[in-house]
């Protein structure tokens, strides 16, 4: 863990400690991985000094776990790369039915060996995502905005005028 703790960005590091670490409280999950190499990352946003990416990892064999979809970020610091985010974007069941949150990256997967299906562009996806949610929010206040003006335009009433303010507080000077 402390290797874990020295590869870890600010984001992945706030709220917690080194010992809280070495004592399995942590921001990652426990998943009991299988193999020490991967190969089928995904880039799904990458700059000068970050680089967005989904990663799939499939359980040992007899584990009892599905396969997990991963999200994460690493960002430079000076001449190092730390894992500043890492989370659990899908899980699968062991029949690589999705089970979990999807998070667009791919679809069902086999519960042996990686999926080499892509999924949709990630900017792509978030776009489509945004404006369901948008339409979504949004279709609520139309129809009630239509339901409540009856398809009519409003009529204001008419104002009084306001009265005149009182010489004391104009014959002040402050």
């Amino acid at each position: 863990m402390t290797t874990a703790w020295r590869l870890a960005g600010p984001e992945l590091r706030a709220g917690s400690t080194l010992r809280q670490w070495r004592n399995d409280v942590s921001p990652i999950p426990y998943y009991p991985v299988a193999g020490k190499t991967f190969h089928d990352w995904m880039t799904l946003d990458a700059g000068p000094n970050f680089v967005e990416f989904a990663l799939q990892v499939f359980p040992r064999r007899g584990s009892r776990l599905g396969a997990w979809a991963l999200s994460g970020l690493v960002v430079r610091r000076g001449s190092q790369w730390l894992v500043d985010r890492l989370y659990t974007a899908a899980t699968y069941n062991t029949a690589g039915a999705l089970t979990g949150p999807p998070d667009l990256i791919g679809g069902p997967v086999s519960s042996g060996a990686p999926s080499t299906r892509r999924g949709l562009n990630a900017g792509f996806a978030a776009r489509i995502v945004c404006i369901a949610v948008i339409v979504l929010l949004l279709m609520p206040a139309l129809l009630l905005s239509l339901l409540l003006c009856d398809g009519r335009p409003r009529r204001r009433r008419p104002t009084r005028p306001l009265p005149p303010l009182p010489m004391s507080a104009l014959s002040r000077r402050g």
